[in-house]
């Protein structure tokens, strides 16, 4: 399993695919198996539509078997220079639940614009 970006730089006669990370884990059960959530992909782009952003969530905790305690991934391409950011652009941990019922969960959202110009280098 694998989050891709499959794109066309033609309308559609030819078709391109470029690998944007390995997730470890697809599906999440909260709480326990009562209910579940699939790893979701989000997608934005800058203003200007040379940059793309991606963010998806994934467990990478020792022994976990499901995607239950996900950190939030990020990556971006700068599609004029054909770079992408280093493929580990992990944020910082959520918080653990404090009770089989309770647990703080954070959804992965990418906005389809920014405030501020991006770093060089990219």
């Amino acid at each position: 399993m694998a989050v891709f970006d499959i794109y066309s730089v033609n309308s559609g006669s030819f078709w391109c695919a470029r690998m944007i990370g390995i997730p470890k884990h697809f599906r999440g059960y909260f709480p326990n198996t009562d209910y579940y959530e699939d790893l979701r992909t989000n997608i934005s782009r800058n203003s200007t539509g040379d940059k793309i952003f991606y963010t998806y969530d994934d467990t990478w905790a020792n022994g976990a078997m499901y995607n239950n305690s996900p950190d939030i991934f990020a990556r971006g391409w700068d599609l004029v220079l054909n770079k992408l950011t280093n493929n580990l652009g992990r944020m910082p941990p959520q918080t653990p639940p404090t009770s089989p019922t309770s647990r703080n969960r954070h959804f992965a959202v990418t906005r389809p614009n920014r405030f501020s110009p991006l770093p060089t280098g990219i």
